[in-house]
C-alpha cells in the first residue's frame, strides 16, 4: 500500500461496527441472521472491513461474496451509522443495489469478482480466507435460495447434500437388511415370537453399531496417502490433535513457561513482565485479557475464537480437518445401519401392540439402541485419514516431550507442543502441572508457536467517485463500481 492508501485502511481499521451500549450490536444481528458461530461472525466483519476498503481504493468495480454481502445487507440496515461509515472512512458513499438479471449480469460481476480477489492479494499481501471468499470457480457453481421464514412456525434442516454414490450405496443396504421379510413368514422377523426377536435386534444392533463405525472410520477424506502438509506450529498442531480448549492449553503452557502469566483457581493473571516480541495472536490475546485483576480461563478461551476459526479454515484447506459437508455425509452414512435396524424394532413394536402382545422389553431396548446412537453421533471425526497420519508422524517425531518436565533447557515453545502433543498430563512433575490441572481439557484450533522463545514454529513435516453496486449472479450482490 502507499502511504495514502495506508492511512486510510488505519483509519477504517479503527471503525467499530459494534456500539458498545447496545445490548444486541451489529455483529449479533449478523450472526443471529445468518445462524453463523460468533468466531466466523467476527472473520466476515472483517472482510467486510477489507471489501469496503477496496470498493474505494482499487481500480476497478469488486463484488464481494456471499459472505460480505450479508454483512454489508445488514450493515445498511443502520443507516445513520452506515452513513457515518461511508463520510468518515471511506470518503463518499457506497451505493448498494439490485441486479438487472440476466446471463450479461452473471458474466459481468464475475468478472468484478474475480478482479477483487486479485486486488485483495495486492493489497493485502495474504489469499482471502476460502471459506468466506470463495474460489471464482466455487462462486460460479454456488446456487443460493434465501426465502425470509418464521423459525418459531417452521423447522429449517440442513440439505446434506449427498452424492449420488452414497444414495445407491444407502439404497443397496435395505434389501440385506430386509431380506428376511420377504416372502416366508417364518423367516420374517415381525412374526418372530418375543425371545427369539430380541436376540435378533440386539444381535443385529451390535452388527449394526461395527458397520457404522467402519463406515465412519473409512469416509474421511481425503487419504492418508495423500502426501504434503507444510510446517505445522503448535497451536495447530493443537487444534488437529484437540480442538480450541487444546489450542488454548497450549498457547496457556508457553506464556507460563516465559513467566508471562500466572493461573490459580482457574483464573488466568498476567504477571507484568515485559510483552516479548513474535507472540502469536492467540498468546497475545490471552495476555491482554489476562492484564489488570485476570480473567477466568474459559473467558480467555471465548476471546480467541476468530483466531481459532482461522486456524481451523487453515487445516481444513489442508485437507487435515473435514469440512462441514464431509462431517454432515459421514453422520448420515455411518447412521444408516443402525437407523434401519432401530426402524425395524419400531415396526415390531407396532405390530406386538395390534396383536395385543408385551413389548416393553423390546421398548426398553430401543431407549437403550436410542442412547447409543447419540453417543455415537456425539463423537463424530473431526480429523480426516490424512490428518490421523500427519498426527501420528509428529507425535512419533516429538516422542521425546513426554519427559518435557526432565528437560531444564526446554523453550517454550517446546512446552506449547508438548501440551498440543500429549495435553496436560504431560506436564507432571514441572512447576506448571498443578496450575495447569486445574483446566478442564476440551477442545478446537489455533496457529503458531509463542513469543520470545515463542515465535518459531513448532513442527514436523513430511515433504475513485461514488461506489455503486449491484446484487448479480441470479440472486448475490453482485459489487460496487464506478
Amino acid at each position: 500500500m502507499s502511504n495514502g492508501t495506508s492511512e486510510a485502511w488505519k483509519q477504517l481499521q479503527s471503525f467499530a461496527f459494534d456500539d458498545p451500549s447496545s445490548s444486541f450490536p451489529f455483529s449479533a444481528k449478523v450472526a443471529k441472521e445468518n445462524g453463523w458461530t460468533r468466531g466466523y461472525t467476527l472473520r466476515v466483519i472483517e472482510e467486510y472491513r477489507r471489501f469496503a476498503f477496496l470498493a474505494i481504493h482499487a481500480d476497478h468495480p469488486v463484488s464481494p461474496s456471499e459472505a460480505v454481502d450479508q454483512a454489508w445487507h445488514i450493515h445498511i440496515l443502520y443507516t445513520r451509522q452506515y452513513s457515518e461509515f461511508c463520510r468518515d472512512c471511506l470518503g463518499k458513499f457506497l451505493h448498494h443495489g439490485p441486479s438487472r438479471g440476466g446471463r450479461k449480469e452473471t458474466d459481468k460481476f464475475q468478472d468484478w469478482y474475480e478482479k477483487t480477489l486479485e486486488s485483495y492479494r495486492a493489497f493485502f499481501g495474504e489469499e482471502p480466507p476460502t471459506d468466506i471468499w470463495p474460489t471464482p470457480g466455487e462462486r460460479r457453481d454456488q446456487k443460493h435460495s434465501f426465502q425470509r421464514i418464521d423459525r418459531s412456525a417452521h423447522w429449517v434442516v440442513p440439505n446434506p447434500k449427498l452424492r449420488a454414490a452414497h444414495l445407491w450405496f444407502a439404497a443397496a443396504l435395505v434389501p440385506f437388511a430386509f431380506h428376511g421379510c420377504a416372502a416366508n413368514e417364518a423367516n420374517n422377523p415381525l412374526d418372530f415370537d418375543g425371545p427369539s426377536f430380541l436376540g435378533f435386534y440386539v444381535v443385529s444392533f451390535l452388527v449394526a453399531v461395527v458397520v457404522a463405525q467402519v463406515v465412519k472410520s473409512l469416509f474421511r477424506p481425503p487419504s492418508d496417502k495423500v502426501a504434503g502438509y507444510g510446517t505445522l506450529a503448535a497451536e495447530e498442531i493443537a487444534m488437529l490433535n484437540g480442538g480450541k480448549g487444546l489450542v488454548g492449553n497450549s498457547a496457556l503452557a508457553c506464556l507460563m513457561r516465559e513467566g508471562l502469566v500466572t493461573i490459580t483457581s482457574r483464573t488466568v493473571k498476567a504477571t507484568g513482565a515485559p510483552e516479548p516480541p513474535g507472540l502469536t495472536p492467540i498468546q497475545a490475546k490471552i495476555l491482554h485479557a489476562s492484564a489488570g485483576q485476570g480473567v477466568y480461563a474459559k473467558t480467555a478461551l471465548d476471546a480467541i475464537e476468530p483466531e481459532v476459526d482461522s486456524i481451523r479454515q487453515r487445516l481444513t484447506d489442508q485437507g487435515l480437518l473435514l469440512t462441514k459437508e464431509t462431517r454432515l455425509q459421514n453422520a448420515a452414512l455411518s447412521l444408516l445401519p443402525i437407523g434401519l435396524v432401530m426402524a425395524v424394532g419400531i415396526e415390531k413394536v407396532i405390530v406386538g401392540i395390534s396383536r395385543d402382545r408385551p413389548v416393553a422389553f423390546l421398548i426398553v431396548l430401543l431407549v437403550i439402541s436410542t442412547i447409543v446412537t447419540l453417543v455415537f453421533l456425539a463423537n463424530r471425526p473431526a480429523r480426516s485419514r490424512k490428518g490421523d497420519h500427519v498426527l501420528n508422524d509428529i507425535r512419533e517425531g516429538m516422542a521425546g516431550f513426554k519427559a518435557i518436565a526432565t528437560h531444564n533447557e526446554a523453550s517454550a515453545v517446546d512446552y506449547a507442543t508438548a501440551v498440543a502433543l500429549f495435553g496436560i498430563p504431560v506436564l507432571a512433575g514441572s512447576p506448571y502441572f498443578s496450575s495447569m490441572s486445574s483446566l478442564a481439557p476440551s477442545g478446537s484450533t489455533t496457529s503458531s508457536g509463542c513469543g520470545t522463545g515463542c515465535g518459531s514454529s513448532c513442527s514436523s513435516s513430511s515433504s475513485g467517485g461514488d461506489g455503486g453496486s449491484s446484487c448479480g449472479g441470479g440472486g448475490g450482490c453482485g459489487g460496487c463500481g464506478s
